[in-house]
């Protein structure tokens, strides 16, 4: 392969990347603002390919035949349905990218078979997360579905920065001992495992939202369970887990340039995170900050897994 067709496959795997975390955010933005069943059919809404604007642009009749999909005592609503519709739109530029990629990947196949066998998966990994999207949205938001959802958008995640990383050829490895190499993984698993837990918490607190109708959000938090106390005490764990790590980490006479600002970006993901938790805890659960707070969440796994495949036992 030449270097511009190099560097044209990895500027598609890079943009891929990119709109699977703005896949994240806008499905979070779905979530926050309610908007989830903005529009009730998939891959359409509400029969259009370009979703409308007002009722009158609907039949007479659109919550009878759309009563199956939660839609019997659901008036339009057209703020709702153009950020579902905007969350389907990243979709669909999502899946142009991994395509052009794989397309791109095929030149690998003799040379570096990894390569196009990671670019494949991605690629099937993306039609089934797509394929389960249309499933959230049949099953009116149910909430199993909508954590399986979060969890293969980390999946499709691992996969693309693995993938990014071995087509980086000039990245320079961070040398560390095998024991905090270990340390490290087990932070990315941490981390993963907290996202999935937020998910569960973020379900909770859609269902509280909705016996109080919205409003009272100082009242929210008492009526969370047990979960929502372990899962704040386990960010505890994991800042001190992290907090040695990149200490660890920025010892290193190897961590220099990129390496050392992808270690600050990961503390500083991590402190942005735990910010946000606090505003999500103690101050009402504001609706601008739970987006962000997952959004960081997926960062910092991403900063993690990038930084996890840079080392190099001593």
């Amino acid at each position: 392969m030449t270097a511009k067709a190099e560097t044209r496959f990895k500027f598609f795997v890079y943009t891929t990347i990119v709109l699977t975390y703005l896949v994240i955010l806008a499905g979070t933005v779905v979530r926050t603002t309610q908007s989830g069943m903005g529009c009730p059919d998939w891959p359409k809404c509400f029969g259009q390919w370009i979703p409308p604007t007002d009722v009158s642009e609907l039949p007479s009749n659109y919550q009878e035949i759309y009563a199956h999909r939660g839609y019997a005592d659901t008036a339009f609503n057209a703020y709702h349905t153009w950020v579902e519709y905007v969350n389907r739109l990243f979709g669909v530029l999502l899946g142009i990218s991994v395509f052009i990629s794989l397309v791109l990947s095929f030149r690998y196949i003799k040379s570096r078979a990894l390569v196009f066998w990671l670019t494949l998966s991605s690629f099937i990994l993306i039609g089934f997360q797509g394929w389960l999207g249309s499933l959230v949205v049949s099953s009116n938001l149910a909430p199993t579905k909508i954590t399986v959802h979060m969890l293969v958008a980390l999946i499709i995640l691992a996969v693309l920065i693995y993938l990014y990383h071995l087509i980086s050829k000039n990245s320079e490895r961070i040398k560390v001992n095998s024991k905090l190499q270990n340390w490290f993984y087990v932070a990315l698993l941490f981390t993963a495992l907290q996202v999935m837990l937020g998910t569960q918490v973020r379900q909770e607190v859609d269902e509280i939202a909705k016996q109080f109708n919205f409003a009272n959000r100082n009242e929210w938090v008492n009526q969370l369970s047990a979960l929502f106390k372990f899962h704040r005490s386990f960010s505890i764990l994991l800042l001190l887990l992290n907090a040695y790590l990149i200490k660890e980490l920025l010892k290193a006479n190897s961590t220099q340039g990129e390496n050392r600002e992808l270690i600050y970006l990961t503390a500083g993901t991590i402190a942005l995170e735990i910010l946000a938790g606090i505003l999500l805890s103690y101050f009402s659960f504001p609706a601008a900050v739970q987006p962000l707070h997952l959004l960081l969440a997926s960062l910092l796994f991403g900063w993690q897994l990038r930084l996890a495949l840079l080392l190099q036992k001593q």
